[in-house]
């Protein structure tokens, strides 16, 4: 299933990535984790997804292994996969990238000890509390993949496509639902 929208106001041809940022979906049981913290500089604090930017020489499984690491003090094993990933455009960080990894096999105890200070609690919330938060208290690309995926209305790897409008709203422009795969076949023969 793939929705879109108008897609005008390109970026000039040599904007690049500039940001690439990661987020962690980690499950204990019925329940998620969820940081408190500033969104962007934006304003007030907000529960959203622990995570952040992607370091130079860093996998992105790396950068956020380290992230929930300061952020949460917890220590993660193997992603379970790929949740979801959203293109986000803006003024500020032209053609940002983040990419969410789910979680069920981890270890340790919560403690907040992130370097940058902007996340002042952490903690594990029912599923249906969770998502209630985030919509209330943060953008729809930070709440909007989550809360579809996790209410089953957006399959494991679904890309969300967001622009800034020139109003400051945030835009969904297009949805697209992961091909399937047979991680097991090479890559030549899963196109046939």
């Amino acid at each position: 299933m793939s929705q879109s929208a108008d897609t005008s106001t390109p970026r000039p041809a040599d904007a690049k990535p500039r940001v690439q940022v990661v987020a962690g979906l980690v499950r204990s049981g019925d329940q998620i984790l969820l940081v408190r913290e500033v969104i962007a500089d934006e304003g007030p604090l907000a529960w959203s997804l622990p995570g952040g930017g992607v370091k130079k020489g860093e996998l992105v499984h790396e950068a956020l292994e380290r992230e929930l690491r300061e952020e949460t003090g917890l220590r993660v094993g193997t992603p379970k996969g790929l949740a979801f990933v959203v293109h986000h455009d803006t003024p500020a960080y032209p053609s940002a990238i983040l990419c969410a990894l789910e979680y069920d096999d981890w270890e340790g105890e919560i403690t907040v000890a992130d370097p940058s200070g902007d996340i002042v609690e952490a903690r594990f919330f029912p599923v249906e509390e969770a998502m209630r938060e985030m919509e209330r208290t943060t953008g729809l690309p930070h709440h909007q993949p989550v809360v579809e995926y996790l209410r089953g209305r957006a399959p494991a790897g679904t890309a969300w496509m967001y622009r800034r409008t020139e109003d400051s709203t945030d835009e969904l422009l297009a949805r697209f639902a992961p091909v399937a795969a047979d991680l097991d076949r090479p890559a030549s023969q899963a196109r046939e």
